[in-house]
């Protein structure tokens, strides 16, 4: 390890214990942080990194379970797919909405996070486990018994969730910014709350713009998911000879385990690259983790998009963190601006792909979620070379 590295290992945790010495910006008082490193202990921290893993696997599953049961759920209320889809596009539009505002009270009243970096490594890697096993057991379920099974265990997992919560995760939020308000008054204590709370400084961060073009690239990768995942059992299910559900849910786990391996291969890759350049440079920038993801974004998953779609068109062949550096004294709301952007972006693509196949076909609209993830490639790259001039700014 070189010698640049060690000392910048150094400056970090000696910066994470006593950070935030200086004025917040708000003319409030000062606040002082004690170690993050030493306040949990190990068992506690792999516990709350398990649970906010299975709350990841729980969100991700109650918007892909219904997927492989659309055609049953239709049939059941005498409508069309589409309609079924497009009531599952508005589930992940207040999905989205709801991170307005959790985002801000978490920076008020706190927020539970554990350490970020291999934590988030397990609960992106909970997130990519619903796609691949949401399916599957809905295919189980519809196949034995009926669809409104699907909806009972996901009522059941919450409830888990909701008393892990309760008894497992521990405050993270060195201070909680609400107690700086005590002896201020009622009057003025409601204004300041109303200031850091307000829903609608989820949307002006979007006016940062490395935040906006990381969002909006993060969001392409969730609209080429759910365009892809979405339609499945209407695109595969005739050209493979599937007749049940459960024939369907196994189509799942093929891009669920690519999901799921890409989150833990990534994350290690990411670090790696970021060891590199501060080693090359002597110094590290917030951007250089993006410098990970470029042959991915730019190339991998674009063009294996255009394979499977125009594969499946001609009936031939075979069948992302640094918004939360960029903002680190507003992180909940710099996170709730991303999944803002990433569910607005899945609503839209699991309301509009299966109109669009019928209108245009498969290869045609994979090319327009290849299309996106290209431009999000592009904003990348963008934000790689602007990034640190638009920090400054």
């Amino acid at each position: 390890m070189s010698t640049t590295t060690v000392t910048a290992q150094a400056n970090l945790r000696r910066e994470a214990s006593i950070e935030l010495a200086s004025s917040n910006g708000d003319g409030l008082p000062d606040r002082t942080y004690d170690s993050v490193y030493t306040r949990f202990s190990n068992v506690q921290k792999s516990s709350m990194t398990a649970f906010i893993a299975f709350g990841g696997l729980m969100a991700s599953m109650s918007t892909t379970s219904i997927l492989a049961a659309v055609p049953e759920v239709a049939e059941s209320f005498h409508t069309t797919p589409t309609a079924i889809n497009i009531s599952n596009a508005v589930y992940l539009v207040f999905v989205g909405l709801s991170c307005c505002f959790w985002g801000p009270w978490a920076d008020v009243f706190g927020r539970k996070s554990v350490q970020r970096g291999a934590s988030l490594g397990w609960f992106a890697g909970g997130c990519m486990l619903g796609p691949a096993f949401g399916p599957l057991v809905s295919g189980v379920i519809v196949t034995y018994t009926s669809w409104r099974i699907i909806f009972w265990l996901q009522a059941g997992l919450a409830g888990i969730g909701l008393v892990q919560a309760i008894f497992i995760l521990h405050e993270t939020l060195q201070q909680l910014r609400y107690k700086e308000l005590r002896g201020k008054g009622l009057y003025y204590g409601m204004v300041k709350l109303w200031e850091w709370s307000n829903p609608w400084t989820v949307f002006k961060l979007f006016g940062q713009k490395n935040l906006f073009c990381v969002c909006l690239a993060s969001a392409t990768t969730a609209w080429n998911m759910y365009s892809l995942l979405t339609p499945i059992r209407f695109v595969l299910n005739p050209r493979l000879g599937l007749t049940s559900p459960l024939q369907s849910g196994l189509l799942y786990l093929a891009p669920g385990a690519g999901y799921l391996l890409g989150t833990q291969i990534g994350g290690r890759l990411a670090d790696r690259v970021v060891k590199s350049w501060m080693i090359r440079r002597g110094f590290r920038l917030q951007e250089d983790r993006l410098r990970a993801g470029m042959l991915t974004l730019g190339v991998i998953l674009p063009g294996t998009t255009l394979l499977y779609g125009w594969s499946v068109e001609r009936s031939i062949g075979g069948v992302a963190l640094p918004g939360i550096y960029i903002m680190q004294h507003q992180s909940g709301k710099a996170s709730a601006s991303h999944y803002l952007m990433r569910y607005i972006f899945s609503a839209v693509a699991t309301a509009s792909c299966l109109p669009l196949i019928e209108a245009v076909g498969v290869g045609w609209t994979v090319t327009v979620s290849s299309a996106m993830v290209w431009m999000g490639s592009g904003l990348i790259l963008l934000t790689i070379m602007k990034g640190e001039r638009w920090r400054t700014v």
